[in-house]
């Protein structure tokens, strides 16, 4: 794709050496770093380092960074570990530098006896409620892409990261728009969190039952200033024109990250007349309901067809792949990659914690 720039960052949740789900309630963060510090250092100067020190590398250890009254760093609730992949000329090439970085990290932890595993939401521990300080809650009021702490650290996502150099910012803003309206017809894809404090939940994906309209399906990376809700400010400054899809859930398939990859590139390059729907916020109602029903919805599933075959004949007049076996396949059966995941649990409707997380 000529003149664009792609990138992933992918939340993975890791499994300890007893077979336990690893999260806050077990686990820190100075048992995991050592595995981080094991890996080597690439110095991509495009990826974001951030005040901490943390995100050092293209792994780094995920979870919430606690800050005390003066705004100092305290410490971090335990979540995963974040993959990170430089910036490249394709999709296919970011998809094969993650791969690599997580054979790296899973030899890593396998030789520590842990693992690692892609879900949407943690399926063991219901709750995170800490007693934020009142400069931390400033913090989270500041901007959307901090908000809701308390799902954000229990939650794992790819973040799929594009741009295009022929793009100004208002063009960048409008792309984020138009992804945050359709974004309830194409999340189901990627539905991954059918499970819930140790059963199976109602429906298809707490995650985006939960996060979706307060946390942003979507965001513009810029810089200088802009006055929208869905704008980040570019750091580093490199990063200028990014577009950042956030709404999808953990995806462990590799052929299925690369489709959505490529149909959320499709969506952004379609006509306007095609695709008009724009939004400052994603729908929670919305996302709710698909959150619960997935395909079943006739009127979802109708609009997610189409979405589909509008970003497929657009990459394909621009020239690109833009084939969705794995898309069509889910449309024409109405399942959700969740629907297999609840299968062994609806066998065993007592699993709790001290079971071995199936990874």
């Amino acid at each position: 794709m000529a003149g664009m720039k792609f990138g992933i960052e992918a939340e993975y949740a890791l499994i300890r050496p007893d077979g336990a789900f690893a999260d806050f309630t077990n686990t820190s963060f100075s048992e995991v770093q050592p595995v981080i510090d094991a890996l080597p250092f690439y110095g991509h100067s495009e990826l974001r380092v951030g005040d901490a020190g943390i995100r050092v590398k293209n792994w780094y250890v995920e979870g919430d960074e606690r800050f005390d009254e003066s705004g100092r760093s305290t410490g971090l609730a335990f979540k995963g570990v974040e993959i990170r992949t430089p910036v490249f000329s394709t999709i296919e090439e970011a998809l094969g530098s993650l791969k690599q970085l997580r054979l790296m990290l899973e030899a890593e932890l396998r030789s520590r006896s842990w693992s690692l595993t892609a879900i949407g939401f943690n399926p063991c521990t219901a709750s995170y409620a800490p007693a934020y300080t009142p400069w931390e809650k400033e913090f989270h009021a500041s901007h959307i892409e901090n908000s809701l702490p308390e799902i954000s650290t229990l939650s794992y996502g790819p973040d799929l990261n594009f741009s295009r150099a022929v793009d100004t910012p208002e063009a960048v803003i409008g792309t984020v728009r138009r992804l945050t309206y359709y974004s309830p017809y194409i999340v189901p894809f990627s539905f991954s969190s059918p499970l819930f404090a140790g059963e199976l939940w109602e429906g298809l994906s707490y995650r985006t039952y939960r996060r979706s309209g307060i946390r942003p399906a979507a965001l513009a990376h810029l810089t200088g200033r802009h006055g929208h809700p869905l704008v980040k400010k570019a750091d580093p400054s490199s990063q200028h024109l990014r577009i950042e899809f956030k709404a999808f859930d953990m995806i462990g398939d590799d052929e299925l990250l690369g489709e959505l990859f490529r149909l959320v590139v499709g969506i952004s390059m379609a006509d306007g007349t095609a695709l008009p729907g724009m939004a400052d916020a994603a729908d929670r109602k919305l996302h709710q309901q698909v959150a619960l029903s997935g395909f079943a919805d006739d009127a979802v599933h109708q609009e997610s067809a189409r979405v589909v075959a509008i970003a497929r004949d657009t990459l394909k007049a621009e020239g690109f792949s833009g084939d969705f076996p794995l898309l069509e396949h889910m449309l024409a059966a109405r399942l959700t990659p969740a629907h297999a995941m609840r299968e062994p649990f609806a066998r065993r409707r007592d699993w709790r914690r001290s079971a071995r997380f199936p990874g």
